[in-house]
């Protein structure tokens, strides 16, 4: 993914720009490149880690291993409604969570975003 976004980034009309401009292909790649080609590949990263707090559940049960996702069926089975409630609160808090820091991230790297932020 990240070959893939550094390709895209290098054809668009900025990097064409920088280049007329007699920028150094050094300060292209780490300076333009990689802030624009990073951004979607950290969003992707963050829902892969978001992802894996969900099969942390299975990969417990497959694996016979004490944790989060054993005590959350655990209390399914028992039918323990506040466990079940605080468990499902605490993983969508932790979701949002690693959105909003990927969101923030993401408006850090590009000044676009940057820009309609302090303009709210």
């Amino acid at each position: 993914m990240v070959r893939i976004t550094m390709l895209d980034e290098f054809n668009q009309d900025y990097v064409r720009t920088a280049r007329a401009k007699g920028a150094g292909e050094n300060r292209i790649v780490f300076i333009h490149v990689i802030r624009n080609a990073m951004m979607p590949v950290l969003t992707n990263l963050g829902m892969s880690f978001a992802g894996l707090l969900g099969g942390a559940i299975i990969a417990e049960q497959v694996f016979g291993l004490p944790g989060f996702g054993s005590a959350i069926l655990n209390a399914i089975n028992m039918k323990d409604t506040p466990i079940v409630l605080g468990a499902t609160l605490f993983l969508s808090f932790t979701y949002m969570l690693i959105m909003l820091v990927l969101d923030l991230v993401n408006a850090l790297l590009n000044p676009k975003f940057r820009d309609s932020i302090e303009k709210a």
